[in-house]
C-alpha cells in the first residue's frame, strides 16, 4: 500500500515508481536499508517473533528536489503482516 503522498509524486517523478519497487524488493529479502544497527536488529527479532518491521531507504539526490520536505521514505510492516505501506515519514 502506497500512501497519498507517495503515491502522488509516482506520476511526477520519472522511475519513482522503480525506487518504490526496488525498496519493495530490499524490504522483502531483510534488507532494512538505512535504518541505524539496532533497528535493524531489531527487524531481524521481529522476523521471529512476529513484531512490527520497519525499513528506511534514502531518495536519490534528483528525487529530494522535487520532494522538498523528505529525503527518505519508510516501508512498515504491520506486526499481523496484514499490510506493507510505503510513506514519507511526515506522512506518519
Amino acid at each position: 500500500m502506497l500512501t497519498s503522498g507517495v503515491n502522488a509524486y509516482i506520476s511526477l517523478i520519472t522511475n519513482f515508481h522503480l525506487f518504490i519497487k526496488q525498496c519493495l524488493e530490499k524490504h522483502k529479502s531483510c534488507d532494512w536499508g538505512d535504518c541505524c544497527d539496532s533497528d535493524w536488529k531489531d527487524n531481524d527479532a521481529s522476523i521471529e517473533i512476529g513484531e512490527r518491521i520497519i525499513s528506511v531507504y534514502h531518495l536519490p539526490e534528483d528525487f529530494t528536489k522535487v520532494i522538498n520536505q523528505d529525503t527518505k521514505i519508510w516501508i512498515i510492516t504491520e506486526r499481523d503482516r496484514s499490510a506493507t505501506t510505503v510513506l514519507f515519514p511526515s506522512e506518519y
